[in-house]
């Protein structure tokens, strides 16, 4: 039997590995029961879809205006709204809009939007994600980490991020590849005012990070219909605006691809009913752990023998992280998809 081979770089994170762009994750479930399909890119774990939650992780209501232009404009500590005030045309697909009061823990009473384990993206988090998607030369003039460079960056990243087509996004959706399985889509906002804008046009998405130059604006990504780029700006708190959660704390560990087929095979993957480790000398005393991405240890063993079979018939369909160790420092990690 052949073993599957592993990339020269493992990264195994606290919670849940990431292993390339595009890479497909399990789904996270929000306190109302919404369930989101997540996305891994580079050593990122993110939403494949727009939040929609009307209510803070601890099960608290967030504050809904609906179409009361006062209120709206009135709200400091966090509000949300779903375009055009209509939840059933747009909410399902396209997601809730977001006061940025509403995620931050400063305004909102130290509550939390996201699902528990994830948090709204930092200004550097985004970055981050932008950096690993882009494959010109130029990746890091042209994302810097700095609180001062704005407008459109980049060449082809926003491309890779729409949804391809224009059953959401308006002709002709220039460059869209959704090369990284993102899947954006063009939610629109809501202004200061109460008054709505940019369906099928704009997306706009929140970070977390003020902008230290203008107390009233946090930054943002925005991607549009026409452009193949990403552009990074800074916009008025009080307005609504779309978010993306991200999964938190990461770990990596390093382990060369020679010493991982040196000792240790795993196979088949993706698997079905069972999977093998295989030994491939007389190392023996190896720790087997098998971890779900919420960090869930959900398979444990010692392995002991050439060959150890752990069954997955009690497991969902999905992704799933493995760990493998001793007492002497060897340590690697991958991934293990379960069909």
């Amino acid at each position: 039997m052949k073993g599957r081979k592993m990339n020269k770089s493992i990264l195994l994170f606290a919670a849940v590995a990431m292993l390339g762009v595009g890479a497909k994750g399990q789904t996270v479930t929000d306190v109302e029961g919404n369930v989101y399909n997540t996305i891994i890119i580079g050593n990122q774990l993110w939403m494949q879809e727009n939040l929609k939650t009307t209510k803070y992780n601890d099960g608290s209501d967030i504050a809904y205006p609906g179409g009361n232009n006062t209120s709206w404009q009135n709200n400091t500590s966090g509000a949300y709204a779903w375009y055009n005030n209509d939840s059933v045309t747009y909410g399902n697909t396209y997601g809730a809009l977001y006061k940025w009061f509403t995620l931050n823990a400063a305004s909102n009473g130290g509550k939390n939007i996201c699902p528990s384990g994830w948090h709204v993206p930092t200004h550097n988090e985004w970055t981050t994600m932008e950096r690993a998607i882009c494959s010109s030369a130029s990746c890091i003039t042209d994302f810097p980490i700095n609180l001062t460079t704005t407008g459109l960056r980049g060449t082809d990243e926003g491309g890779k991020l729409k949804e391809t087509g224009i059953t959401h996004w308006l002709s002709l959706n220039t460059g869209a590849t959704n090369s990284t399985g993102f899947t954006a889509l063009p939610g629109g906002y809501r202004l200061t005012s109460g008054s709505y804008s940019g369906m099928q046009t704009y997306g706009y998405w929140w970070t977390s990070t003020v902008d230290n130059s203008f107390y009233y604006n946090a930054w943002i990504r925005d991607l549009y219909y026409d452009f193949t780029t990403i552009e990074r700006i800074a916009f008025r708190k009080d307005c609504g605006l779309s978010v993306r959660c991200i999964c938190d704390t990461l770990l990596t560990t390093q382990v060369d691809e020679n010493a991982m087929d040196e000792m240790v095979k795993i196979y088949p993957n993706p698997a079905t009913n069972r999977v093998e480790i295989i030994l491939n000398n007389t190392n023996a005393g190896l720790n087997f752990e098998l971890f779900d991405l919420t960090g869930t240890i959900v398979k444990q063993a010692l392995l002991k023998d050439p060959v150890t079979s752990i069954g997955c018939e009690d497991l969902h369909a999905g992704l799933y992280i493995y760990r493998i160790t001793n007492s002497a420092g060897f340590n690697v990690s991958g991934k293990l998809a379960v069909q």
